[in-house]
């Protein structure tokens, strides 16, 4: 009897209390928040209780849900970067509420935390500080929110491809900059194994972006050794704050002069949703698909670049036509010197004694056949040159059948192979043993073997005359010893 006394006494009490907190829970406030000028509807706007903790965000509709926990009347604050903010008093509930704000801008006003890692108003931080916001992404031109830092003072970007940028803001920058930090959410940015930031590769969707700092110039002391540059800080979206569904659609052309290829299409497509659970708990889900194919780097001309002149020039001449071939677009030939001019200098030098010996007795100087039949053998011989990979790859192996043609009865055949096969020391590791030999048995050593025995092999690469000696027994002789062998 005792417990049942008790039990009922219990829900007597419960269900009051139950009806208070069903009862403060209905107090929900509607809302739509625009701007006056352009009636936009306005996100992420922050919604009030005037003396309480008590508040919410509108969600990329402008729209609000306000839940109070007291009764009205009570006055409600709304506010937000960049406008004026409003007090409303509300005096009942259930009721809707359509607001419009004023857009207003107070120099230095920004909220940065770059600079000491707590907020701070722009024009309070010890160090330059340059700040980039949503609206500033989502107005800008470009086809990502990490293509608006390039408008920034003292920004250097390399655009090593579509999605691959490099930022620096002091000194020499280059493609894969390992002197700036890039944090998102504090979070270190940087690609495990390269050391350096791959753009935005493995970055926040262009929805999901808050806002950007740039903290230019040395930044050590607050973010590490690695912010010699400065440091970028990426932040994301406040899913507490931004909430509801986003999706955005780009699309562009490349390549529209059809200079090098067809024209190509640009998508890029971004999904966000964010929504709040509780007071405590939040989440959003983010993806983005972007399809292109990148800039073609297709130009050969031949680049010619003179040490001592400030602007170069396009030349004309091919890689089989020109030594010393510079492509624009063709990397690794940036050669600086014909070794057949080299050689000719060194000749020169070599001849200088009978030049001058010559003119003191005849008055005038040799002919360039009197010079070489003074420095070169007569003798006739022929010579079988097996190319280095990287020379033929890189540019061609005339300029070494040209020098080693100075002897007048020397005569040059180029024998048509590809890699010897030894590579290095490749074909020495037992693993690679056959395969080197195959490679080196398709043309280079039946040609070797099969030439006469007085007839000279040549092979500029090191690895090459191993190969050769190594297949054939026949000693294979470097280029420079053919022309010196052949000195009188």
């Amino acid at each position: 009897m005792r417990k049942l006394i008790i039990g009922l006494l219990f829900l007597a009490v419960y269900l009051p209390t139950c009806e208070k907190l069903n009862a403060q829970q209905t107090n929900v406030i509607n809302g739509n928040i625009k701007n006056s000028q352009t009636k936009e509807n306005l996100p992420a706007v922050s919604v009030m209780i005037k003396g309480s903790s008590t508040g919410t965000f509108s969600d990329d509709k402008g729209n609000f849900k306000l839940v109070a926990t007291q009764n009205p009347p009570f006055t409600i604050v709304i506010s937000s970067i960049g406008y004026s903010g409003k007090e409303i008093k509300v005096e009942s509930t259930g009721q809707t509420i359509n607001i419009e704000l004023d857009a207003t801008y107070a120099l230095g006003q920004e909220i940065v935390v770059a600079a000491s890692r707590i907020p701070e108003r722009i024009l309070e931080s010890p160090v330059s500080i340059e700040r980039i916001s949503a609206k500033d992404i989502v107005q800008s031109p470009a086809s990502s929110y990490y293509d608006v830092v390039q408008n920034l003072k003292g920004v250097d970007v390399v655009t090593a491809s579509l999605t691959f940028k490099s930022i620096s803001t002091r000194g020499f920058n280059s493609s894969g900059n390992v002197r700036m930090n890039q944090l998102v959410d504090g979070m270190d940015n940087q690609a495990p194994g390269l050391n350096f930031s791959v753009g935005n590769v493995v970055g926040l969707t262009d929805l999901d972006v808050d806002n950007m700092e740039l903290l230019e110039g040395a930044s050590s002391a607050l973010y590490g050794p690695g912010g010699m540059n400065g440091t970028f800080l990426i932040n994301s979206k406040n899913p507490f704050k931004y909430q509801g569904v986003s999706v955005q659609v780009r699309e562009g052309v490349m390549n529209v002069d059809d200079k090098y290829r067809d024209r190509s299409p640009y998508h890029d497509f971004s999904f966000r949703w964010g929504q709040k659970v509780s007071d405590k708990f939040a989440f959003k889900i983010g993806a983005q698909y972007v399809w292109a194919k990148d800039w073609l780097a297709a130009d050969s001309s031949n680049y010619f670049v003179d040490p001592g002149v400030k602007n170069s020039k396009v030349i004309s001449g091919t890689r089989a036509s020109d030594p010393n071939y510079n492509g624009v677009n063709v990397y690794g030939d940036e050669s600086s010197g014909d070794m057949y001019a080299v050689s000719n200098g060194v000749l020169n030098a070599y001849s200088e004694g009978y030049k001058q010996a010559y003119f003191g007795q005849t008055g005038t100087y040799p002919t360039q056949a009197q010079i070489d039949q003074y420095l070169f053998t007569t003798e006739k011989r022929f010579i079988k040159l097996h190319g280095h990979c990287q020379q033929k790859a890189l540019s061609s192996v005339a300029p070494s059948v040209k020098m080693m043609s100075l002897p007048e009865n020397y005569s040059v055949e180029v024998i048509p192979s590809g890699c010897c096969g030894m590579a290095g020391s490749f074909g020495y590791e037992k693993e690679h043993y056959d395969i080197s030999m195959k490679i080196g048995e398709l043309v280079l050593l039946p040609a070797v073997r099969n030439a006469a025995d007085d007839v000279i092999i040549a092979a500029p690469g090191t690895s090459c005359r191993h190969q050769v000696k190594d297949g054939t027994g026949k000693k294979a002789l470097h280029t420079i010893e053919v022309l010196y062998d052949a000195l009188k």
